[in-house]
């Protein structure tokens, strides 16, 4: 979550808990607390001090943030990881499955599901695949499973064309949800914008400055 690269890169925090989620917060605050650190004001983004704000939470609160920054002063970026909460998931994967027609009554017959879930859409093609995947607000990740060995002649194309084609974020193959901090969680569409969870997040949370030396000057 960004929080530990952003103290880590030296910048200040402005936690806001939901409403609906207020322990966790409460906890950050108990060891900030014991480590010695303080609150921040709640007017933070218009400060004329304040450079850049990362925002992971609801879409209506991030328009308002990123509204709010683009009007500050001091403002010169912002980052909005929308919908998808910063504590991965919290045991939940929020997702609509689709499945080619061939495979779609066995795959149904073993799909076990644990709360509300969109119902599995059976799909003729990898294009009315794409087109239902990408008819959604959101585009955070999206994930493609196939039995590479039976398709060795055509995945990698099929493949690509989903890469290509995707509104989203992220793009796995045969895994889901999967970290490396190589890669950026980034997000298209009302997902968000910037990306996190990534060594490249320390170029948004810090300001580069260049120097130039020449040690030994021409007599």
């Amino acid at each position: 979550m960004i929080l530990g690269q952003a103290l880590i890169a030296g910048d200040a925090v402005l936690l806001k808990p939901s409403p609906q989620t207020p322990i966790t917060a409460k906890r950050f605050v108990i060891a900030f607390t014991r480590a010695g650190r303080s609150e921040l004001a709640s007017d933070v983004i218009e400060h004329p001090s304040a450079n850049f704000v990362s925002f992971t939470g609801s879409v209506a609160v991030g328009r308002v943030i990123a509204g709010t920054a683009a009007k500050a002063d001091g403002i010169t970026g912002s980052a909005l990881e929308l919908v998808d909460g910063a504590l991965f998931n919290s045991g939940q994967s929020c997702c609509a499955i689709e499945v080619h027609e061939a495979v779609y009554d066995q795959f149904v017959e073993k799909e076990e599901t644990f709360g509300p879930v969109v119902g599995i859409q059976k799909v003729a093609s990898a294009s009315e695949a794409i087109s239902l995947m990408n008819d959604s607000k959101y585009g955070l990740t999206a994930s493609v499973w196939t039995n590479i060995e039976a398709n060795a002649a055509s995945f990698e194309d099929l493949f690509l064309k989903f890469v290509n084609e995707l509104e989203t974020g992220t793009v796995f193959l045969n895994r889901r949800d999967y970290l490396d901090p190589a890669l950026s969680s980034v997000g298209a569409k009302d997902s968000g914008r910037g990306f996190s969870l990534c060594k490249f997040e320390y170029d948004q949370l810090t300001r580069p400055k260049s120097v130039h030396m020449e040690i030994k000057t021409p007599p």
